[in-house]
């Protein structure tokens, strides 16, 4: 009778911090060797090498080749898409960050406007659908600085709406970048009427700059771009209800998580990243002195970890019961020891570190 059980190994899933190395090493040593198949064949043969190396990122990134910003004896670009989700931007950022210069290649962490958006055309089944024939009308929202968008095609009415709204953002992407679609347009909809004050596709970047320049909008990158909210009526029966402020660079993580009352799933699985927050009985700040106390702690979290580049702060609240500091952590364990022990250097003695998604 055997009493000894060989112990099953526990596999750590690799982390985000060590897959972004990862793909850089085996991009500078097959570098040539892609440029030479863009060159060939516009990337065909290598497309599914590309995509099996993007995979091991994670799920939720989207990848396109495309042109060289400095012209095509320069080389060709590659950019690592979040594919439209906020949650993503900060991933394929990092990703960016961490790019070395490789000869022959440019990278983006994000989709970019078309060089030649006039013959940019997209076709959907037995329908080609064409920027120029895309027709637009602004609608101009001072208070969010965003311009709502009524869109519509003759094609629109040959083609299920799913189809149709896939096309259009597509498009919108061709003309202002992913991030661009995210930072300046605000609701969209296709619709056929006020077509006498529409525009098309093509003239959609220059429409956008004129109202920036009119209304004398201005803001930072998405990636670096801070949002303050303020909650009405603070509770205590779910995490973090308690809320009476919040600043952050991702609303769309900290509200999905606070709408659900902590019950989300994983907004970026599989991917060896989570997004985290810090949250500390408020009892241990000094009276009047709540916010500056959580923004040095943060100030100190964030220097322990840039120096392994294991995270970024993402923002934080403020709350009836506790404070808050929101997280993304690229490194695992690694960040998690760096956090506690910046917290124990800081003499924070109570704190919990909890996920947002399940």
């Amino acid at each position: 009778m055997n009493l000894f059980r060989k112990k099953k190994k526990v596999v750590e899933e690799a982390t985000f911090k060590s897959r972004v190395n990862e793909f850089w090493v085996w991009w500078a040593e097959n570098a040539d060797w892609i440029r030479e198949s863009v060159d060939q064949d516009g990337g065909a043969a290598i497309q599914p090498t590309i995509t099996e190396q993007v995979n091991r990122l994670g799920s939720g990134f989207a990848w396109v080749l495309g042109p060289h910003p400095e012209g095509k004896e320069q080389g060709h670009s590659f950019t690592l898409s979040p594919d439209g989700m906020l949650n993503y931007l900060f991933l394929t950022s990092y990703w960016l960050e961490h790019a070395p210069s490789i000869k022959g290649w440019h990278f983006y962490s994000s989709r970019q406007p078309s060089l030649e958006l006039d013959g940019c055309s997209i076709r959907v089944g037995d329908f080609q659908l064409a920027a120029k024939e895309l027709w637009l009308t602004p609608s101009i929202d001072e208070e969010r600085e965003e311009i709502h968008i009524t869109a519509w095609s003759p094609i629109f009415a040959e083609i299920e709406e799913s189809q149709a709204y896939y096309v259009l953002f597509l498009l919108l992407d061709e003309a202002l970048g992913e991030n661009g679609v995210s930072q300046w347009l605000g609701a969209i909809e296709i619709k056929d009427d006020r077509l006498a004050d529409s525009f098309p596709l093509s003239e959609l970047p220059e429409q956008v700059e004129l109202i920036k320049k009119k209304h004398q909008w201005k803001k930072y990158p998405l990636e670096d771009s801070y949002t303050g909210y303020q909650f009405k009526n603070p509770q205590e029966n779910a995490p973090r209800k308690d809320m009476v402020t919040l600043t952050t660079q991702n609303p769309s993580v900290t509200l999905d998580y606070y709408e659900a009352d902590g019950a989300l799933d994983n907004p970026i699985p599989n991917t060896g990243a989570s997004y985290q927050f810090i949250q500390i009985p408020i009892t241990q700040f000094p009276d009047g002195e709540q916010v500056d106390t959580r923004a040095a702690i943060e100030d100190a979290l964030q220097e322990s970890l840039d120096k392994q580049h294991a995270g970024r702060i993402l923002g934080g609240g403020l709350g009836r019961q506790y404070a808050y500091i929101d997280l993304l952590l690229f490194d695992g364990q690694n960040s998690l020891d760096l956090i506690n022990e910046s917290l124990d250097r800081q003499e924070v003695r109570k704190y919990s570190i909890l996920p947002f998604g399940r």
